[in-house]
C-alpha cells in the first residue's frame, strides 16, 4: 500500500497505451513516463524489472550501469531475457532457430539502426549476459528461474 510504481519507456505510444489502461483501474500509486532509463536519479529505486529488452538496446552495458546507479543499497534488478544459449551449438533446436530469426529481423536490427552493439536474442545466453552485467559493475548475477521462452535473472 505504501509502494509506488513507475514505468519508463522511450516509446511514447507505449507510455500512452499504458497510461490509458491505467485510467481504467483503481490504482493510485502507478505512473508511466516517456524517458531514458539513464535519466533515473541515482539511488532512487529499490527494484528495477525489465522484460526482454536488454539484448535489443543500443548500449546494453550503459543501460545496465544506469540500472545499477539507480538502485538503492540493497536494491535488486530482476531481468527477463530470452531462453537461449551462448553459442550456435547450444541453440541448434527449433526454438533456437526461431530466436535467430526474430533476432535478425528485430532485435539486432533495432540496435544496429541506432549504431549499437547488435547483440540480438540469438546468442544472448546466461554467460554472455553475465559478462555484460559484470562489465557494467554488477557483482551478483544469478539465474533464478525459467519458463518455456525466458530465463529470469537477479542482478
Amino acid at each position: 500500500p505504501k509502494s509506488t510504481f513507475f514505468g519508463v519507456d522511450l516509446d511514447q505510444d507505449s507510455i500512452s497505451k499504458a497510461s490509458a489502461t491505467l485510467q481504467h483501474t483503481s490504482l493510485t500509486n502507478v505512473t508511466f513516463t516517456c524517458k531514458d532509463l539513464g535519466d533515473l536519479p541515482p539511488g532512487s529505486v529499490d527494484l528495477v524489472v525489465n522484460h526482454d529488452c536488454i539484448h535489443d538496446l543500443k548500449d546494453p552495458i550503459g543501460a545496465l550501469r544506469a540500472v545499477r546507479r539507480a538502485l538503492r543499497p540493497g536494491g535488486a534488478f530482476l531481468s527477463m531475457e530470452p531462453m537461449v544459449g551462448d553459442s550456435l551449438e547450444e541453440n541448434n533446436t527449433p526454438g533456437g532457430g526461431l530466436s535467430y530469426g526474430i533476432s535478425l529481423l528485430h532485435c539486432m536490427t533495432v540496435s544496429l539502426a541506432q549504431g549499437g552493439m547488435g547483440l540480438g536474442a540469438g546468442s544472448f545466453g546466461p554467460k554472455t549476459y553475465e559478462g555484460i552485467a559484470r562489465e557494467a559493475g554488477f557483482t551478483e548475477f544469478r539465474k533464478v528461474g525459467s519458463n518455456m521462452v525466458n530465463h529470469f535473472y537477479e542482478l
